[in-house]
């Protein structure tokens, strides 16, 4: 595993809160805390990432009564420099579960292709790519207008793309990007599973990344899952490479759930 400079991880998981806001942050003592009514891990989860001084048994206990009163498990979304750094084993410790594992490529962008005729990026948010997202993504309908507004909720100052891939007239694959700092986030490419294997995925990948570049991107971020091996091979056959990792370590204090 390949471990990254403090600072990259740092910005890069900044950049990542951005492009995919929660509709609600509180910061406690250099942990950041994101809810989004229970729609993704990411979105619901304390981000220790900062430096602290407040003893850690105290704010852990701050921390899981947050999530018990939101009636959500309580996540920590962790990196090798989470704060303290020590914060991994103490949660080990408390039986907080290890669960998705996840790796962040980065790669320069330059020079790329143009876009496939079949793809198509908007900069505005769309109805059509909104109600295609969530159908391919299987966003649990009660999620629908969280999802909606934690799109809405991206900064102005951010450069959007939002990705449709067209195949005799239906969306079969879907895809966001975020610039941001002369950094492209590249988020959630999903392509039908009837439509696999067919290399939509690297179509939407390689629009995103010639979109990118003209709207002034020098480097792209994206992150996937360890056991998405196909996704894995796609990113790296692209240029990507490993720069971290991150993973959760989850409790369930109350019988909720979080929507992937």
């Amino acid at each position: 595993m390949v471990v990254a400079h403090q600072d990259i991880v740092q910005t890069i998981e900044t950049l990542s809160y951005k492009a995919l806001p929660a509709l609600e942050r509180r910061y406690y003592d250099g942990w950041l805390i994101r809810y989004a009514n229970g729609y993704t891990k990411r979105a619901n989860s304390v981000n220790p990432i900062y430096e602290s001084e407040i003893d850690v048994d105290r704010k852990l206990d701050f921390c899981e009564s947050f999530f018990t009163n939101k009636q959500l498990p309580v996540t920590f979304k962790m990196t090798d420099y989470t704060q303290p750094l020590d914060l991994d084993d103490v949660l080990a410790a408390r039986q907080y579960r290890k669960i998705g594992e996840t790796a962040v490529y980065t790669m320069p962008v330059f020079n790329q292709s143009p876009p496939q005729a079949n793809v198509q990026i908007t900069s505005h948010l769309m109805p059509q790519w909104l109600n295609a997202f969530m159908s391919l993504n299987t966003i649990h309908p009660d999620h629908h207008v969280t999802f909606e507004r934690m799109m809405e909720l991206i900064p102005q100052t951010c450069s959007r793309g939002y990705v449709s891939l067209l195949q005799d007239d239906s969306v079969v694959g879907v895809a966001l990007g975020v610039l941001d700092e002369g950094w492209l986030g590249i988020f959630d490419v999903f392509v039908q599973p009837s439509h696999r294997g067919n290399g939509y995925g690297r179509a939407v990948v390689e629009a995103l990344l010639a979109w990118g570049v003209l709207q002034g991107a020098e480097r792209a971020y994206l992150q996937v899952q360890m056991d998405n091996t196909i996704a894995l091979q796609l990113y790296r056959s692209l240029g990507f490479s490993e720069q971290y990792r991150y993973w959760y370590r989850v409790k369930d204090l109350y019988s909720g759930s979080l929507d992937r």
